[in-house]
């Protein structure tokens, strides 16, 4: 049976106009929506390799609510961007913090290198923030050292960046497996003849090399 498809998470807020406060950009919602399209259309030798989770064209079972929802998809996704304004996004009664920032939480305790966080900000500009939740956030953010800062101009420039980050990730995984194929050596050859067999049998096989050695 074929893998399934990469799984790549995009967070960020969903009302935010981009560049930040600028009332003729994008809603972050509408480059999000473009950014699945796009990559999904991306194709590796004929065949599509990622599968783009956002929450305004998925569905989920029923029973879960939407913040669940989230939080289940920043857990099993193999890559995570984070889109960061500055705001933590709305809260739920339980958590006290607002759900980009559970989102981001739930990643980074389940693969902290899966994780990549990306600034809306002009690059070098302090982030400035309330305090409560979004500076939680953000100070989050900082301490797991994943905060990208880099300047855009317009959506154009923050897609492209948003899709060189999924490439450097794709490979990322790629490299990490060939290690783990590489470790994985045991299971061919002579090794693998050695691991099928019992101890009476690797015994017999011991006293037989040693005596034609001798």
């Amino acid at each position: 049976m074929a893998p399934n498809k990469l799984r790549l998470m995009i967070s960020s807020r969903c009302k935010t106009k981009f560049p930040i406060d600028d009332e003729s950009g994008e809603e972050l919602s509408v480059i999000r929506k473009e950014l699945k399209k796009e990559i999904e259309a991306e194709k590796f030798f004929g065949k599509p390799l990622v599968n783009v989770w956002i929450n305004e064209t998925e569905s989920e079972d029923g029973s879960m609510t939407s913040w669940d929802a989230c939080i289940k998809q920043a857990s099993d996704c193999d890559i995570f961007i984070a889109l960061l304004d500055g705001e933590a996004g709305w809260r739920n009664d339980t958590s006290g913090i607002g759900i980009c920032h559970a989102e981001f939480e739930t990643a980074h305790a389940t693969s902290p290198g899966k994780v990549r966080v990306v600034s809306l900000l002009e690059s070098g500009n302090k982030i400035k923030t309330k305090l409560g939740p979004d500076l939680d956030f953000v100070n989050a953010v900082k301490k797991a050292d994943l905060l990208e800062l880099r300047g855009f101009s317009n959506a154009a420039e923050l897609k492209d960046r948003t899709k060189e980050l999924v490439r450097e990730l794709v490979l990322q995984l790629c490299h990490e497996g060939a290690r783990e194929v590489k470790k994985s050596g045991s299971n061919t050859g002579q090794a693998l003849d050695w691991s099928r067999m019992n101890f009476s049998d690797r015994q017999k096989k011991m006293v037989d090399t040693l005596i034609t050695s001798l």
